[in-house]
C-alpha cells in the first residue's frame, strides 16, 4: 500500500505544479495557442479537468472513456506503447485526445478554471484512494487498475505541465 500512497502523493504534487505554472501564465496568453500547438493554456486546463470528470463518471458506474480502437489494437498498444510511456515518462508526440476530453468550451477565467481543475482532481483522488485494484477504462489501452492508472494520469499531467513551462520561460 506504500507504493499506492506514493503514487497518489506524486499525482497531487503534479497537479499542484501544473496549477502553480498555469497561474503564472500571463492573462494575455491564457487564450493564446502555444507555439507549435493548437491548444491554449485555457484549453489544456479544461482538457485536464475533463479527464477527472470522465474518470469520476467511470468510478460512479456511468460512462467513462469509450474505446477508440478495436480490441486487438488496444492489446497491441497496451503491450508496445504503454510500456514505452511508463519507461520514458512521456506520451507519444501527436497523441490525439479522445472526444470525451477535447476542450470545446474552455473556461475564460484562469483562476476559476484552475480552481475547478483542483476540485475535480481532489474529488477523483478521494474517490479512488481506497480502491487501488479498481479497474478504469482507457480509450487506447483498455481497462487497467487504478494502481496503474494513477501513474499514467500523472505522466499525462506532466506532459501538459511541460507545455506550459515552455511559455513561462
Amino acid at each position: 500500500m506504500a507504493d499506492w500512497q506514493t503514487s497518489l502523493a506524486a499525482h497531487r504534487q503534479a497537479v499542484a505544479a501544473f496549477i502553480q505554472t498555469a497561474a503564472a501564465v500571463a492573462p494575455d496568453n491564457w487564450q493564446t495557442p502555444l507555439a507549435g500547438d493548437p491548444w491554449t493554456p485555457a484549453e489544456i486546463t479544461t482538457h485536464l479537468t475533463l479527464v477527472y470528470t470522465t474518470l469520476l463518471a467511470d468510478l460512479a458506474g456511468g460512462e467513462g472513456f469509450r474505446p477508440v480502437v478495436p480490441g486487438l489494437a488496444r492489446l497491441v498498444l497496451r503491450w508496445t506503447v504503454l510500456p514505452a510511456i511508463f519507461r520514458s515518462g512521456r506520451l507519444p508526440a501527436g497523441s490525439r485526445a479522445p472526444r470525451e476530453i477535447r476542450p470545446t468550451n474552455p473556461a475564460p477565467d484562469r483562476d476559476a478554471a484552475l480552481a475547478e481543475l483542483h476540485a475535480q482532481s481532489e474529488a477523483f483522488l478521494s474517490a479512488i484512494a481506497t480502491q487501488p485494484a479498481r479497474r478504469l477504462n482507457h480509450p487506447y489501452f483498455g481497462r487497467f487498475t487504478a494502481r496503474r492508472a494513477i501513474p499514467f494520469v500523472t505522466i499525462h499531467l506532466q506532459d501538459h505541465l511541460r507545455q506550459l513551462e515552455s511559455i513561462n520561460r
